[in-house]
């Protein structure tokens, strides 16, 4: 099993990118009126299958471009060990598995089609050899951001009637959030890429990372709160948890900034916002479809397991904050 998570590179993106996702889906079945427990439950699992089949797609046909630039950099994956005729037929039976259950629910809907063979398109060029669009600067940058956090929400309106100016907004918080991953990612890989030849936004403008990833943190929170106070409006208890997830961010980048010396917004350690985009919002969404119809606990059950990980990662830098205020006294 391990052998399979490396190879998709699971880790990379089942709990980073796919619970937005999913939150945007389940937020936009809490604005619309039809909210049948068979439908949107089935829909989500589909949504779920259909995103996890695209982001292995995309990381897969990465790493199967950049082998033999991979080689020379020195680094070890797993996918140099598998024959290339075997991930080639692995990357032909992705799209079917993620594509065709969710085409069948929607009555083999030809446009859905017609998106998903546009948000394949986006996944693989970012890195396969006739586009390349990772080493185009800042257009690869916009490119990859686009195929990964935006593309695949465009499949919400067959889900559930999306028409409003608020899954405009998602789709641009989302797009933000693309940037700053991978302004982060360019920036720690800025060496290897160097001595691979390797072509980036970071190292083509030689830009302030850290001034660049705080000016897209403050946007992001801004659409973000459009967003909040938009389905949860002034509710008490959602204005305490801001505020106590405020105290969280803050507990984390003490202890990623002065224990651990490392750049908070340069670095894959605490991405700022993570726990907020990956962990509470599909949580809180999902308590409130539970308030709704109790029988989509069953969808809450699930979004804390997809979301378990991420969230005890994040209580290891609380509970360092807590020994070492302990061990002062």
């Amino acid at each position: 099993m391990k052998k399979i998570i490396d190879y998709f590179r699971v880790i990379e993106w089942y709990d980073s990118k796919i619970p937005f996702m999913l939150c945007g889906y389940v937020f936009n079945a809490l604005l619309s009126e039809s909210r049948s427990v068979w439908d949107v439950s089935v829909k989500f699992i589909l949504y779920f299958i259909y995103l996890a089949a695209f982001l292995s797609f995309s990381y897969l046909i990465n790493d199967f471009s950049d082998m033999e630039a991979d080689k020379k950099a020195g680094k070890k994956k797993l996918i140099f060990d598998v024959d290339k005729r075997t991930t080639i037929i692995v990357l032909i039976l992705l799209p079917i598995c993620g594509i065709v259950p969710l085409w069948m629910h929607l009555s083999f809907n030809i446009l859905y089609l017609v998106l998903t063979v546009v948000v394949y398109f986006f996944g693989a060029a970012y890195s396969i050899p006739l586009f390349r669009f990772k080493e185009r600067g800042i257009i690869g940058l916009l490119e990859c951001s686009v195929a990964q956090r935006c593309v695949p929400l465009l499949v919400i309106p067959f889900l559930v009637d999306s028409n409003n100016v608020y899954f405009i907004f998602w789709i641009v918080i989302s797009f933000i959030d693309g940037i700053r991953y991978l302004v982060i990612h360019q920036y720690i890989d800025k060496e290897n890429d160097l001595k691979a030849g390797i072509r980036t936004f970071v190292l083509d403008y030689q830009i302030n990372a850290k001034k660049l990833l705080i000016a897209l943190f403050v946007m992001e929170s801004t659409f973000f709160l459009l967003i909040f106070f938009k389905l949860f409006m002034i509710n008490p208890y959602i204005i305490i948890f801001l505020a106590l997830y405020v105290i969280y961010e803050r507990v984390i980048s003490i202890v990623v900034t002065k224990y651990m010396n490392v750049e908070w917004f340069c670095s894959f350690l605490a991405v700022p916002l993570e726990d907020l985009f990956n962990v509470f919002l599909l949580i809180i969404v999902l308590l409130y479809l539970d308030a709704v119809d109790i029988r989509f606990l069953l969808l809450t059950l699930l979004g804390v397991l997809l979301t378990v990980r991420c969230f005890i990662g994040k209580t290891a830098f609380v509970k360092v904050y807590i020994e070492s205020k302990l061990r002062r006294k």
